[in-house]
């Protein structure tokens, strides 16, 4: 069952504290819903009707050729010729005035026309081959192996190759289009491929071939008296309507979809325990996001942020950051994969789709905004006017500063073709008049000038102050100075999620940090944090190196997990020096006592062949040195570990650099 989408009427500020949205930025959009996109039931039933009264015309027209036959060709009264050619002529105007108004009913659902006319006139086609089966088995039995024969084609050219493209390339060709010089091109080459290139065709020929089998048969059928003659003409043309209807339908079933359901993401929603339902902000909970070939883009992301939040999300290009907003947004749209989590805001569930009007709860401004090829007016405003417009024209204003530069931006005819700074900063306007609970921006700074920044950071200090929750993926200083929080994500992973201050000066020391629950479940995740700070050109052997050491640090570090405590309790962090590096690793244990250190330290020293060094023993067999302790209640493990530049030598020079 569906459930409308909603989000808090009320404004909860960081302190929790309740108030009262008063500010001019949301008058006149207080009563302004959304809607997911459906098909409405009425317009199935109006195509149905309109498709149906088309093909019946058409019907009439063949049934027409019988007065002709009978009145001005068998009994020679020419003069009516022109009477009964008028009286023809009103399903021919009927059919033209109905298409209008079908047209004009169901403007908008141009798919659903085209779905519908298929779906109703293959019905009639079949009642009307009925029809002619009833009039004479042989005549019915014509048209249904014309049909058949037809579908049959179709499904074959369907199998054995699929249709043309709308252009194909040579390489120099395919040069010119990657070089961005040939804009039409790519789209024709991108187009999707619908059907078999002699689909059409194989209508054309075999509606043609009924309409001579059914010209043959009742001419045959004449001559034993089965039929009057005067009814060939119309047993022809009604035979090749039936088919033509049929083969049609054969024709849509057959075309591969543009949007094709088999590769369209699969949402599988995770259950969260009950307290959390109501849980005010934005709670990600479980979030792993995999290709169906099986690689995997995200994987068990879970943080949360309270109202009135920005979080900053950080990491290296094709950590995830862009997919993870995508996911939160609108996981529908993605294609070739398998979603599973839960996403929740203000309590509500944030991917449950309505048919129902609901509050915007989140609003996307991506690197590339969304916009229609419509007027500026109309995508700033969302296609409203009166007070709603007027609302995002001063929106836009604070952010470009000119009023006339304003207008000059809602009178474009299509603002897809406005420059890169208006039409991010009108994307950005109609973001803060639809007022949502959450805003995800990627990269805003884009595309905007210094002034266009301070403008926007103005803005979203005052929509936090309001309640209202911000994800941000960005670099810019001034707008990572606004996060209360930042999470860090790499191959999918998060490696990180604390304040923005102890996140920037860990970076500004040189640390990085990896913050995950305790379970050797995260060993793969721990041993490509660990590779990604050692990328030159020979740094495999470092990289193996502290890998190792590091899977033997959380294999200590689980030996102590009584499976009780499911708190993101266990830190990695990494600095490198000169000839070394530091890993140090803090979880909740109490501390290490010299005892076990002084036992690890002999069982390193004199291993037996054949027996597996326990974690701790293994470290110290494989670092410089380690230091233990305690800090801020929590057991630290530093570990020294020598490590080789390939600038500078052997790994042996270094390493007794590092000693000395």
């Amino acid at each position: 069952m569906q459930q409308t989408q909603t989000a808090d009427t009320q404004n909860i500020q960081p302190s929790g504290e309740m108030i009262a949205d008063t500010s001019d930025e949301d008058q006149g959009w207080q009563n302004a819903t959304l809607t997911d996109r459906t098909v409405p039931g009425w317009a199935l039933g109006v195509g149905a009707v309109f498709s149906l009264f088309t093909y019946v015309f058409l019907a009439g027209l063949a049934v027409s050729t019988v007065f002709f036959e009978t009145n001005v060709i068998s009994e020679g009264s020419w003069i009516i010729a022109p009477l009964l050619t008028m009286v023809c002529a009103v399903p021919i105007l009927g059919i033209l005035i109905f298409e209008f108004a079908y047209i004009r009913a169901l403007a908008g659902f141009r798919y659903i026309r085209a779905r519908a006319a298929q779906r109703i006139q293959a019905g009639a086609g079949a009642l009307t081959l009925l029809v002619l089966a009833m009039v004479h088995p042989f005549i019915g039995a014509s048209v249904a192996l014309s049909a058949v024969a037809g579908g049959g084609m179709m499904l074959l050219l369907s199998r054995w190759r699929q249709a043309e493209r709308m252009w194909d390339f040579v390489p120099e060709e395919a040069a010119s289009i990657l070089a961005g010089r040939d804009l039409v091109g790519l789209k024709l080459a991108r187009e999707p491929v619908e059907e078999h290139a002699l689909s059409a065709a194989c209508i054309v020929v075999f509606s043609a071939l009924a309409l001579l089998v059914g010209y043959a048969t009742g001419s045959y059928l004449t001559t034993t008296d089965a039929i009057n003659p005067n009814a060939v003409p119309a047993v022809a043309l009604l035979s090749a309507l039936a088919a033509h209807a049929i083969l049609g339908f054969v024709r849509d079933q057959l075309k591969v979809p543009k949007i094709d359901p088999h590769r369209s993401a699969t949402v599988e929603p995770v259950v969260v325990p009950a307290e959390e339902l109501d849980t005010p902000g934005l709670a990600v909970r479980g979030l792993t996001v995999f290709e169906n070939g099986g690689k995997t883009l995200l994987s068990d992301v879970s943080w949360s942020i309270a109202p009135g939040s920005v979080l900053g999300v950080d990491g290296e290009s094709g950590a995830g950051k862009s997919l993870l907003q995508s996911v939160i947004v609108d996981p529908f749209s993605l294609e070739n994969v398998q979603i599973r989590g839960n996403i929740r805001l203000n309590g509500a569930d944030l991917w449950q789709r309505d048919s129902k009007g609901g509050i915007v709860p989140v609003v996307h401004v991506d690197c590339d905004p969304i916009l229609l090829p419509a007027t500026g007016a109309e995508n700033v405003s969302c296609f409203h006017e009166g007070p709603i417009l007027e609302q995002a024209k001063r929106n836009l204003e604070r952010l470009v500063f000119s009023n006339e530069l304003v207008e000059e931006v809602c009178a474009a005819p299509d603002a897809s073709r406005l420059p890169s700074m208006q039409r991010k900063a009108l994307a950005m306007a109609r973001a803060f008049t639809l007022s949502p609970s959450l805003y995800l921006f990627d990269r805003p700074e884009d595309g905007l000038p210094e002034k266009q920044i301070s403008a926007l950071i103005g803005r979203i200090e005052t929509e936090v102050r309001l309640g209202r929750s911000f994800v941000m993926i960005t670099q810019n200083r001034a707008l990572l100075g606004l996060c209360d929080k930042i999470l860090v994500l790499q191959s999918g992973q998060v490696v990180d999620f604390g304040t923005a201050e102890e996140i920037r000066n860990l970076k500004a020391s040189g640390w990085a940090r990896f913050a995950s629950e305790r379970s050797l479940e995260i060993e793969e995740n721990l041993e490509s944090w660990v590779r990604s700070h050692f990328k030159r050109p020979g740094d495999e052997a470092n990289a193996r190196r502290v890998s190792h050491i590091a899977a033997e640090m959380l294999a200590f570090s689980c030996r102590g997990n009584d499976g009780l405590d499911a708190r993101r309790n266990l830190i990695f962090e990494f600095k490198h020096f000169k000839g070394h590096c530091i890993l140090r690793m803090q979880d909740n244990d109490p501390p290490i006592t010299s005892s076990t250190i002084t036992k690890a330290e002999e069982e390193a020293a004199t291993p037996n062949e054949g027996v597996r060094l326990s974690p701790l023993a293994s470290v110290i067999s494989n670092a410089l040195e380690i230091e233990c302790g305690i800090e801020l209640d929590r057991r630290v493990l530093s570990v020294k570990i020598g490590t080789y530049d390939p600038r500078l030598g052997t790994r042996q020079e270094s390493n007794a650099a590092a000693k000395a």
